[in-house]
This record gives C-alpha cells, structure tokens and sequence, in this order.
C-alpha cells in the first residue's frame, strides 16, 4: 500500500508500506530535500506510529536525496509462546549393557522395581507461555501463538493434579509404553520361608532376602528378590525376574518370566524367559532356554559343566569352561516372517487407534452432556477405552522388540564366544551344526541366509 502527501513546496513524499505492515519506507525521486518535521508529518498523515528510525530520518534529510526507497519505519514482531515441557522423574529400567571403566562392556545390568508412595511426584511440567504482543507500524497489536500445551503420558494408579503426576497409591511404578503409572507392590522385608510361606500376588513383589527351598512365588508384573533364590520356584507372568546374588539350586530350582531373567549367576535351575535372560558370573548345570537372547558376557562371566543352552536368535558368551559337556542351540529366526509380523503390528495399530480415536471423541461429547444416562455411559466406555490403549501399547512393545532382534542379529541365528572353544564343542544354529576346523578364539558363528549355511568369522 502507498499514501502520498502533497505540500505548498511543491515536494512530493510518498509512504509506502509492506503487506504484512511491518515496515514502512519514504519513496522520493532524485535530487528531493527534506526536514524532518516533514517527514515525520508525512507518516502521522499516513497512520504510520510505531518504530519510527527518528535518528535515522535526520540523517536522510541532511542529505540531497538520489531516487529510492528508504527504510523509515519498523515494527515488532510477535514472539510465539513456548511449548510446555514435561519431565518424568523416574526412567524405565532398561536392559543393555554397560560400559565398565576400563572400557569393557558388562552385560551384568539389573533392573529393578521402583517403590513409590502415595502422592509422591511423578512428572512435572513447565506450563507453555502465552508469547509477547508485537506491534505493526500502525500501532496495531500483533497477538502472539500462545506456546502448545502437552499431556502427561500416564496410565493406571497415576493422577495429574495441575503441573503434576502423582501416585494414587503406594506401589511400584510401572510402564506401558511412554506411559507411567503405579501397579500393587507386595514387600517381604525377609527370606521367604515357613514365617511367610508362598506368594501368589496380582501385582510386582519386592523380597528383601531369599527365596528358600520349597517355596514358590507367583506374580503377575515385575519379580524383584534382593537376594536369591535356593531350590525354588519363580514365575512372573506378565514381566520380568530380577536376582540380585542368584540362583544356588540343586537341581529344582525353576525360574520363568514372560519377559526377561536377569541374575547374577545360575547353578543347578531351569530358567525360562520370552525375551532374554542376561547373566553376569557363570551358569553351572543348568538348563537355559530364552526366546530371544542369552546373554553371558560379564567380566568375570563363564559356562562351567555340563549345560543345555537354547535361544531363539543369539547367544553371547564370554568364557567357556568344559566344551564337551555343553550344548548351544540356536533356533534361529525367520526375517521374512518377522518383518510380516512387524507390518501386521503396524496395521493393527492404525486400526486400533482409529477407534480409540473414534471413543474419545464419544466420551468427549457425553461429557458435556448434562443428561445423568451420559455419565453411566461414560462409566461403562471407559474400561474399554483404557484396554484398546494398552493393547496399543502391547503392540508397539512387540514392535520394538522384533526390530531390535533384527538389528542385533547377524544372520538368521548367531553364537558368539570371546574365550577359546575347542572343535568338539556341541553347536547349533538352525538344525545346522557348527563344525570347527580347529580350536578357535573370539569368535562368530552365524547362519547365512543366502548361502545356507554357518559362516564362522574372527571377531
């Protein structure tokens, strides 16, 4: 836009200003003198009252002006509003090696229960900010975007009251995906003995002690035993088991989770885990069948005696002790199958989230319905809504762990020893056997999907 004043003098001074009206320039033609007063006139006549370059102005007019646009006026820009900021106060325990300080990786890294307290603090956010007013060259106020709030992640036994999460109940945290809640925790401050007898607990047990001969503790999430675990019986249904000293059975002792199994060391057990079982000091007779990974890679970690080790993608060992009375299988993955899996989990999730988006916005509209028949509706939706977002939850966790069996996998299936193994040694991958030319060290062993068969490489 352009505004142009005509004075007594006979001088033209012409306004022109920006589409967005935040700058204003003085159009003049070749040879033109000014006063400043004149140009000051010639913007209050054209509306122009915000971020007037006054001392700039003077400077122009001192001047015998050449033909051109000359910068006179500028505005303010708006500043956006800050994002709200979440921050969780606990994180995840995750299983993944660790690097010691002398540079050597130890596997040995024990998850945990996380106990927490009624009311206790959960998370925290920073409210977004409401962003700072500009102003155009007419005076007008440019509203700023006011900063974009963000939702706590939360799921059950975890409440948010204003900028906070809170615990509703004394228990253990627990995750579903990026969402923290609170689940039941039992905790047996001593050994599990006659004084406590069996446990069999819907939600996370926590035992201060050890578990003894005969004894057997069944829970539905997370097992925690802070000491270990003698010829017992240990089943977490749902989660994972952690030992902090072990497992010193005599032949009985079993150990299963749908999950993980993390221990110190294993003697004498049958331990079981969906996922991966990680050890850090030695296995000793004992029959070991992981769905996905065995992990004994500890510093001081080794196989002893005679033992039966089944995984079904990779087994990593430090040291064995003892080849000829120890068999390793590995049964071996299917890439094909996996990454069908994978994009199955992808469309369940696209169809699942539609009709959770669907219900949510069914719930939204019987909230504001002030009939009482809405709230019984909203009463009975609810659940059904909180199962179609773990399910969600569920499938994004087997997502992420099909993806991370294929990334650490090399080849359909592979064994990896960093100690000296002898060519006698029982080996297996994918029904094929491992046939060592000679005695070898640092090894990997794995299967070869294009050339069908095991390729062995010096790590």
């Amino acid at each position: 836009m352009a505004k142009q004043i005509n004075h007594a003098a006979g001088k033209d001074i012409k306004i022109k200003v920006s589409s967005d009206k935040m700058e204003a320039f003085l159009v003049t033609s070749a040879g033109t003198t000014l006063e400043p007063q004149e140009v000051f006139q010639a913007l209050r006549e054209a509306g122009i009252v915000y971020g007037v370059d006054i001392d700039g102005i003077h400077r122009f007019c001192e001047e015998i002006f050449v033909a051109g646009h000359f910068l006179v006026a500028t505005g303010l820009p708006s500043v956006p509003g800050g994002k709200a900021v979440v921050t969780y106060l606990f994180n995840k325990p995750e299983l993944k090696p660790e690097t010691t300080e002398d540079g050597r990786v130890d596997y040995y890294n024990l998850g945990g229960i996380v106990q927490v307290k009624a009311g206790e603090i959960l998370a925290l956010r920073q409210p977004a900010t409401k962003g700072t007013p500009g102003y155009n060259v007419f005076g007008e106020v440019l509203n700023p975007l006011p900063g974009k709030q963000v939702a706590f992640q939360i799921t059950k036994g975890a409440k948010v009251v204003g900028d906070q999460v809170i615990a509703d109940f004394d228990g253990a945290l627990t995750w579903q995906g990026p969402k923290i809640g609170v689940t039941k925790l039992q905790v047996i401050k001593s050994d599990i003995d006659f004084s406590i007898g069996n446990i069999k607990f819907p939600g996370k047990v926590l035992i201060n002690g050890w578990v003894k001969d005969g004894f057997i503790i069944e829970a539905e999430d997370d097992i925690e035993i802070r000491g270990g675990i003698e010829d017992a019986t240990v089943i977490s249904r749902s989660g994972s088991v952690f030992i902090h000293q072990g497992v010193a059975g005599r032949g009985h002792a079993l150990v299963k989770a749908a999950l993980n199994v993390e221990a110190r060391y294993i003697q004498e057990a049958t331990v079981e885990a969906e996922n991966n079982i990680v050890v850090n000091e030695y296995v000793i007779r004992s029959n070991i069948k992981a769905g996905r990974s065995f992990l004994l890679q500890g510093i001081r970690g080794r196989i002893l005696g005679q033992n039966q080790i089944f995984a079904g993608s990779q087994i990593k060992v430090n040291t064995i002790q003892g080849n000829k009375d120890m068999n390793m299988v590995v049964e071996g993955i299917d890439r094909k199958k996996m990454y069908q899996q994978y994009r199955t989990l992808d469309d369940l999730i696209v169809k699942e989230e539609d009709q959770a988006r669907e219900l949510a916005v069914k719930i939204r509209l019987l909230a504001r319905d002030k009939n009482p028949d809405a709230r019984v509706n909203i009463t009975q939706i609810l659940p059904y809504y909180s199962s179609m977002l773990e399910k969600i939850e569920h499938y994004r966790d087997e997502k992420d762990q099909i993806m991370q069996c294929l990334r650490s996998t090399k080849g359909d299936g592979m064994i990896e020893v960093k100690s000296k193994i002898d060519d006698t040694a029982a080996m297996r991958i994918k029904d094929q056997v491992v046939e060592l030319s000679s005695d070898m060290k640092n090894i990997t062993m794995y299967y070869d999907t294009n050339e069908r068969r095991i390729v062995v490489i010096k790590n």
